[in-house]
């Protein structure tokens, strides 16, 4: 029998054929996903640096805000809040160097390191009571000079992210598939990038929510006793004054201060000084209605505004507080009890007068008591300050 060899050599032509075409696909398969893998990279990295970008910004105006405010006001939680968010400045910034050629990013990181370096100065100046000195470096043309070299970087970081995320685009572009299998495997790996870009710019927009929220919450709250600080507490005093004129509502100002405070933290050492303050802080929040805004006033003081209050039921409330903290059982570092105590002024409003006379006036009531022998409630009776 003879036997054909066309018919024996075309399935192995075919079969070559195929093993081709499979070799070239394969080819091009793991070429297309190599660069699928290189725009994925791309992408990956613009949306960091995005991200890094939001990041340097965010925390270089909270930086600025904590130096400023803690020479203008002398509190040391903004000194506390800028050593806190320092570090997290400067590694955001060497993350931004290391996925780009420098541009914008250097010279951010040179002007954030003399900022920084005047900053820390003026802290220390600060800390040697020198609040004057502190203010001037802060304040200064030398300071606003690098603050501009700082924002002109992050101006070329900015246009360094749009030049590489357009470059990203046309190079797609050039990349299209040419026959319909191809043509379908991109839309598929399109979708997936897509896809990935929509969960991770979530990803990163709640997370700047949840940090902003964060931001916003320490900006007003003290640290050390979760009291409202005394921004927040004027803010909030002063739309429950408009309130109480509008509807010719009374309230009334608790002006309280801890007894002998510092030869607490001179006996006791300040970790037990820090104890006081809140334990203190935790039996005003106990003792007064949601309605009430408490705050800490600054240093071992209290401050707080009770709406639809006259003076004899807010000296009740005092008196209250006073009593309460006065059964504190606080230990020492030693094993013995430290006694506390406090002083409180009474002032309500009346006949329009100003927030700030209310205030001024029970700290007249405050200084009474502390007059009449501490650990006293004293009501706010004119300036002859009579009990």
């Amino acid at each position: 029998m003879l036997i054909n060899k066309s018919s024996v050599r075309f399935p192995y032509a075919v079969a070559s054929i195929g093993i081709i075409l499979s070799i070239l696909l394969s080819g091009r398969l793991v070429y297309l996903h190599m660069v699928e893998h290189h725009e994925f990279q791309s992408i990956n990295n613009e949306l960091k640096l995005i991200t890094l970008h939001r990041k340097i910004m965010h925390l270089d105006e909270v930086l600025t805000m904590s130096a400023r405010l803690a020479v203008l006001t002398g509190d040391s939680k903004w000194e506390d809040r800028y050593v806190d968010y320092e570090p997290k400045l400067d590694t955001a910034i060497k993350s931004a160097l290391q996925l780009t050629n420098g541009s914008g990013v250097s010279e951010t990181d040179l002007a954030n390191q003399k900022l920084v370096n005047m900053e820390v100065k003026a802290l220390k100046l600060l800390n040697q009571g020198k609040s004057n000195e502190a203010k001037l470096i802060l304040f200064s043309k030398e300071y606003s000079a690098e603050k501009e070299k700082y924002a002109s970087g992050m101006k070329k970081l900015e246009k360094n992210i749009e030049a590489n995320s357009s470059a990203d685009i046309n190079a797609r572009d050039r990349d299209h598939f040419k026959d319909i299998v191809f043509g379908v495997a991109a839309i598929v790996l399109l979708s997936l990038v897509w896809l990935f870009i929509v969960i991770y710019t979530k990803k990163v927009l709640k997370q700047n929510s949840e940090l902003f929220k964060e931001v916003e919450l320490l900006a007003a709250t003290d640290s050390l006793t979760g009291l409202m600080n005394r921004r927040s507490f004027i803010e909030r005093a002063e739309k429950e004054y408009s309130r109480a004129i509008r509807y010719e509502r009374s309230f009334a100002i608790l002006m309280i201060d801890i007894d002998k405070f510092k030869n607490i933290n001179d006996q006791h050492g300040h970790d037990i000084g820090d104890t006081v303050l809140k334990a203190v802080s935790k039996q005003l929040s106990s003792s007064l209605r949601q309605v009430d805004i408490v705050s800490r006033w600054g240093g071992e003081e209290f401050i707080a505004l009770l709406p639809e209050t006259w003076s004899e039921q807010a000296a009740t409330v005092a008196d209250k507080i006073r009593t309460s903290v006065g059964s504190l059982m606080i230990e020492g570092n030693d094993g013995k009890l430290v006694s506390v105590s406090l002083s409180a002024g009474v002032a309500a409003s009346s006949d329009k007068i100003s927030l700030e006379e209310v205030i001024r006036r029970a700290d007249n009531a405050l200084y009474s008591a502390k007059n009449a022998g501490r650990n006293t409630v004293r009501v706010y009776e004119g300036e002859s300050h009579t009990a």
